[in-house]
């Protein structure tokens, strides 16, 4: 049985426009997160593994609940049910704040879309919906939820299959009751090779269908409801030499929404970031990372008459990070990081900037 975590508190100020990148109205505030793993070992072969989450919000949020079954075939297969952690990307251990150089995650697992999570209804440009946290991110922020995963690996090559009651753009692991019947069983594929040591490369696939109920409205009695489909592709590649290390991400994902809006919803999102060692126990990290949207023609249901919007059914966005970060001990670390946000084509300020500073222990 091993218990372990990391805490961290943080003093975090942000620009006065309110949008969903602002904190406490850009009013100078504090944040922590605790985050506890508890691991046992049942056997050489089988394992229970978990980890939980706590913010702020004081509400205990368990990302992962698995067992897991090691050596299941002679070519070295393990299977692992229950909350686990999906095969999309690289992000790994970089989704806690010891081993992220920065306050947030990438901005592929940030941004909240106008595309709504509780009805999949779209409102693009409204920020209401945004700013209270129920838009579908392009990849969600834990990729944790309820499935049944198989991995291995051969030689450089490893690869990983999951079947999964989500989606990687918004898991039903917080959903009412722990779980989303609004999705099917979402199939999703990882492929990754190491011809070098220091170099790996990935590609991941995944594919859900989602269930559109239209929502009450006085100009509407239509209440039959939708299912449209949603592909993600995904590749990733990670570099490190010396005091270097480098990871570089794509994501180009497509809402199949001709069915309901008349045209389909795609966006494309990229992240790329480098970490040095200058010096011992010192650490030096910058990162960019954009997100695109396509300009469909959408009709709007849910009016008298038909209501048509034309352009992108999003605001381009673009985020610049950088960080200094202080190893105090190797179970201590103290960081400065810089946030820059531009949103394109929002007025009125479509800057924003955030300061952190940051402490993290592990224990």
């Amino acid at each position: 049985l091993h218990l372990s975590g990391q805490a961290s508190t943080a003093f975090v100020k942000s620009g006065g426009d309110v949008t969903q990148y602002s904190y406490d109205a850009g009013h100078a505030t504090f944040a922590w997160q605790l985050d506890v793993f508890g691991d046992a070992m049942i056997s050489d072969n089988i394992a229970f593994l978990s980890s939980a989450r706590m913010l702020q919000d004081r509400v205990l949020h368990v990302d992962q609940f698995s067992i897991r079954v090691a050596h299941i075939s002679p070519i070295d297969l393990t299977l692992e049910a229950g909350e686990i952690a999906l095969p999309i990307g690289n992000l790994g251990d970089r989704r806690y704040p010891l081993r992220n150089p920065f306050f947030h995650l990438p901005l592929t697992n940030e941004h909240l879309t106008t595309l709504r999570g509780d009805n999949y209804q779209l409102w693009p440009f409204d920020e209401r919906y945004t700013t209270t946290g129920i838009g579908v991110r392009l990849l969600d922020q834990g990729l944790y939820d309820l499935g049944l995963k198989i991995y291995g690996n051969a030689g450089p090559l490893d690869y990983a299959i999951a079947l999964a009651d989500g989606s990687p753009s918004l898991s039903s692991a917080y959903s009412t009751q722990g779980l989303n019947p609004d999705n099917q069983i979402s199939p999703m594929i990882r492929a990754g090779i190491t011809p070098v040591i220091g170099l790996t490369a990935g590609f991941s696939y995944a594919y859900s269908e989602w269930s559109y109920q239209p929502a009450y409205s006085p100009y509407s009695s239509s209440t039959e409801s939708t299912v449209f489909p949603q592909h993600l592709m995904e590749a990733d590649v990670q570099f490190a030499a010396g005091h270097l290390t480098t990871y570089a991400q794509g994501i180009y994902t497509i809402w199949k929404t001709r069915s309901v809006y008349g045209d389909d919803l795609r966006a494309a999102g990229y992240s790329v970031e480098a970490e040095y060692a200058p010096l011992p126990r010192w650490r030096v990290a910058a990162r960019a990372g954009g997100i695109y949207f396509n300009s469909p023609v959408l009709e709007l249901p849910g009016y008298s008459t038909a209501l048509y919007h034309t352009g992108r059914w999003d605001h381009n966005v673009v985020r610049y990070e950088g960080s200094v970060g202080y190893r105090m001990t190797p179970e201590s670390l103290l960081k400065l990081a810089f946030e820059w946000t531009h949103t394109f084509d929002r007025i009125p300020d479509p800057n924003q900037r955030l300061t952190v500073v940051q402490a993290v222990v592990r224990f």
